[in-house]
């Protein structure tokens, strides 16, 4: 039977089985709706997105992750149509990226969330257990508020090592995206001047005595954002952009 003739169940059921060829196929007929999914996801989830550094291709790649996941997961008789599965999985996916805390696995039979659990008290059941997910988002973002003003403080006291006017041109340039020719309109120099005390001002940032105040900030991002993509665009929408867009300038 030609691979078009196979229904989507039935695709993941020979991959399971061994015929890993049939995975592009198997991809090509979902891909539409996971990269249609991970639009959805990326527009609700915008804010938490830019924060982590996240962009909608890092979100388009990481479906491909819960494809697979979802492909040898997947147990065609539990009754489930293999795009009506793939979701959990690429939910579960895109909330890890973004550290939501929640479900890890999959699921392919469903339990009553009001079945009560043996061997607890009559009036516990399943539900009991479950993680309140709008307790934990707001517990993450409490974090994320805390730990974007430990940074801004970190980022002061790196940015008070500088002189005044090397302090001024870095947050004009790096925080405000201005110009070196409009900071020069503005504090009356010419365009190359502002141009080498902004280098000369990231140079100094990289010194031990500025440095020490941003490293285990740098430090912290690297482990767990390298795995994500390269677009920068958590430094457009977060309140601490003018700091973590100069961490992402300095070569510890």
């Amino acid at each position: 039977m030609g691979c078009d003739r196979l229904t989507n169940e039935e695709l993941a059921e020979q991959i399971q089985g061994g015929n890993k060829q049939l995975i592009p196929e198997l991809w090509e007929r979902v891909k539409r709706l996971m990269f249609k999914l991970s639009y959805a996801y990326y527009k609700q989830h915008i804010d938490r997105c830019a924060f982590a550094g996240v962009a909608l291709e890092d979100l388009q790649q990481e479906s491909f992750c819960a494809f697979m996941n979802a492909v040898y997961a997947f147990k065609p008789g539990g009754g489930f149509r293999f795009l009506s599965y793939i979701k959990l999985p690429l939910l579960t996916c895109f909330n890890s990226l973004l550290g939501i805390r929640g479900r890890k696995e999959p699921i392919n039979e469903a339990v009553s969330l009001d079945a009560p659990l043996p061997g607890t008290e009559e009036s516990m059941t399943l539900g009991d257990t479950l993680e309140d997910q709008d307790a934990a988002i707001e517990h993450d973002d409490a974090e994320r508020r805390i730990y974007c003003q430990e940074l801004h403080e970190a980022m002061e006291k790196s940015l008070e090592t500088l002189d005044q006017q090397q302090r001024l041109i870095i947050q004009e340039y790096r925080y405000n995206d201005k110009s070196y020719a409009t900071i020069g309109a503005e504090i009356g120099l010419p365009q190359y001047v502002v141009r080498d005390i902004e280098k000369k001002a990231m140079r100094n940032l990289r010194k031990p005595r500025s440095v020490k105040y941003l490293k285990p900030f740098a430090d912290e991002y690297i482990k767990s954002h390298a795995y994500i993509g390269t677009s920068f665009t958590a430094f457009k929408y977060n309140g601490a952009s003018i700091e973590e867009r100069i961490v992402e300038h300095l070569e510890f």
